[in-house]
Order: C-alpha cells, then structure tokens, then sequence
C-alpha cells in the first residue's frame, strides 16, 4: 500500500517488509524482507539502506505496535513522516486513551482493566494490537498472560473516520464502513475488508468530527490517522485511535501520500474532493492450508501478492482486493466475483 502510493507521489520507495510480496517487489526501488519487525531487524535493514542510497526521510505503516522503539530509530535517523514515538505510544496507552474519552465526553463501549466478575457480553483485546488480531470473546479463562483489557460488546455496524491533522485542527478525508472476518477460535475480529460509504448521518459525522478535532489538539496528532467506531441503534461508540496511515487510505485519491507527507510538514490545505467513485478493499482468507502455485494467472482487482511456492496457513490472509464501481452494491458484487475467481485459479494451480 505504501509503497504504491509513494509511487503515485513521484518518490523512490525503499521498503522494510515482513511479506515482500510480489507487487511490493515491483512498485519499490529495492526491498529488505525481515521475519519480524522488530529494533534489530529494523537498524539491519536500515543500514543496508543507508550504504547504498541517500535516504533523507521515512514513513511507516501498520505492524509496529509489538515494536513502537523501532519509531523512535526511525525518528533519530531521518525526517519522521509521521507521529512521533511519544505520541504512539500515549495512543496505546489504553488506560490513558479511554480516561481521555472520558474526560471528552466522548462515548464509548465499557471498559475494564481487571478480570470482570462476569464473561457475559465482555471481550478480550490485547492492549498493543492491530487489525483485530487477538480479540476474542471472554469465557472466563484465567491463564492470561499478555497485556489486555475487557470491553463491553456492542453488536452494530463497525466504522473508522480517515483523517489529517496538523497538531492543532483536523480534516477528515472520508467515513468507511468495514466488517471482520473469524479466521480462528481466538480470533473472531480480524479487519477483513473496508468501504468509503458511510454509515453514518450527517448529524453523527458532525459528533465524530468533534470527537477527532478534540482528540488531536490533546494527542498533538499529525498526518494521516482513523479513529475507529461502531454504531448501534443512531448511537455511535468510540473504539480505538490508529495513529499511523491505514488501509483505508487506498479508498481515496492517488495523492493522498503527498497530503500526508505535507500535513506531517504542518500544511493542512482547505478539504478537497478526494473520492473517485465508490472504493472496498478486502483481504482473502484461506480456508485451509495451501501452497500458491506456479500457474496461478491473479485477477487484475488482486494485490498483496505472495510469492510462487509460498505456504499459507488457514486462517491467514492469502492477498487482498480492490474494486471501484459507482454503487456499493456493485463493488461486493465484484470483491465476491474476484474472491470466486482466485478460488477456482487456486484449484486449477493445485490440479
């Protein structure tokens, strides 16, 4: 994703990536695959940068919320296009972060630190995650060891707010509508695909644009970021604030890198029309374990691919897709109609 809209801006990508998929080989300058993101694989990709290009600033993506040190490198060693260590990790602080929504009046699901009396109706997240990884209905289990807390379920329709923000003020780029996949007993939440409609009224896009502003003069917030929410019933509930570009932004414009990279400089220009047409992404998911075969022919909506020969394990994304229509409904009748052909191009490759 990152690396195609650094393209789109007239950069030269160089990227530091778990997956090295195909499509990220082909849109970057040069890539260096890591097994894990993590401060000693990051400073050895780094270098190997370094000794061979001039590299005068970085940007990153989702991932680092098991590694947030790896910001502050980035930060020592170049222009940091982005927010700052501090502010990540002030983000993450999820005791910090629902007290503050609190204090803002800002409504949001019920939530506890310590193991609730009852496992009716709670829900289990890790307190440095992303992508829904992890999140799990709570049934009481004791044996508990990484950091978590318990939130109140609140079944209705999941949504995030993509925005810039300059420190002081915000602009909102778009409101999306996403669901999630269960692609494992202990993850029934995993993000599995996002839509720029809506699901809000005006009135309630207004509310969590005042939500937004509010929260970035405290955080000091700068570039692209969503705050993610769901509504229940014209009540609408604040649930988590990703401090870094998402998925969502492959929904807009093609310049949206170069906005991020000038609000991240402190200019916020005056809202402009960034939609073109109505936008979903998906990923796929495996249903089983399989290996991608050398034949496979990916449909032209197909992105995020791996590599011949790659193993992918039920439950994990095997790539993911785009469709541009007019209409919602015609954007999942073409994410299903791809999904379908990958299937059955996955089938002929297996034989």
């Amino acid at each position: 994703m990152l690396a195609s809209a650094a393209r789109q801006s007239g950069l030269m990508p160089l990227v530091i990536d778990h997956y090295a998929d195909q499509d990220t080989c082909m849109l970057a300058e040069a890539v260096f695959k890591v097994d894990q993101l993590n401060q000693y694989n990051l400073e050895t990709g780094l270098e190997y940068f370094i000794s061979r290009y001039p590299v005068p600033r970085a940007i990153y993506g989702s991932g680092l919320e098991q590694a947030p040190e790896c910001i502050d490198i980035l930060a020592r060693r170049f222009e940091l296009l982005g927010n700052d260590y501090t502010t990540f990790r002030r983000v993450q602080n999820k005791r910090h972060f629902f007290a503050l929504l609190a204090e803002l009046k800002i409504p949001y699901p019920e939530v506890v630190f310590d193991r609730p009396p009852t496992c009716e109706g709670w829900l289990i997240k890790p307190q440095q995650g992303g992508g829904g990884a992890g999140i799990r209905r709570f049934t009481g289990q004791s044996d508990i060891e990484a950091a978590v807390y318990w939130q109140k379920m609140i079944p209705g329709v999941s949504g995030s707010a993509l925005f810039l923000a300059n420190r002081k003020r915000a602009r909102i780029i778009g409101y999306n509508t996403q669901w999630n996949v269960c692609s494992g007993p202990d993850s029934e939440f995993v993000f599995a695909g996002i839509i720029n409609k809506s699901p809000l009224s005006p009135s309630e896009e207004l509310y969590v644009f005042e939500w937004i502003q509010a929260l970035v003069r405290v955080y000091a917030l700068i570039g692209l970021n969503t705050l993610d929410f769901i509504v229940q019933d014209g009540q609408v509930f604040a649930l988590e604030l990703n401090p870094r570009p998402s998925a969502s932004m492959q929904l807009y414009s093609d310049g949206i890198l170069s906005q991020h990279i000038e609000t991240c400089r402190g200019q916020l220009d005056m809202p402009s029309d960034c939609v073109t047409g109505c936008c979903g992404y998906q990923l796929v998911f495996a249903d089983k374990t399989l290996q991608i075969p050398e034949n496979i022919e990916w449909p032209k909506q197909c992105m995020d691919l791996p590599a011949t020969g790659v193993i992918i394990r039920k439950g994990q994304p095997i790539c993911s897709m785009m469709a541009r229509e007019k209409r919602p409904e015609q954007v999942f009748k073409k994410l299903k109609a791809t999904q379908q052909i990958l299937v059955n191009q996955l089938k002929i490759g297996h034989g």
